[in-house]
């Protein structure tokens, strides 16, 4: 009420302290684009990582499996 009485609206108001706003509010932005882009990078190389990890696993299982030294088809049987 005390505003409409000096000529101000509501409207009026939130674009004038949005305006105010707006220079400090660029940096922040900055920030935030670059937190971003740092994450996404982490998060690929993570990704990249985790599936170079999974195919040594697999190489070295199946190396493991077909090894004569651990698969043999003939025990040695004890003497007793």
């Amino acid at each position: 009420m005390i505003l409409l009485n000096h000529g101000f609206d509501e409207h009026f108001v939130e674009g004038t302290a949005s305006g105010r706003a707006t220079p400090e509010l660029g940096p922040i932005d900055q920030l935030l684009t670059s937190a971003v882009s740092r994450r996404d990078k982490a998060l690929l190389m993570f990704s990249y990582a985790n599936q170079l990890g999974a195919q040594h696993s697999e190489q070295e299982t199946r190396g493991t499996l077909a090894s004569p030294r651990v698969v043999g088809l003939n025990p040695k049987r004890r003497a007793g």
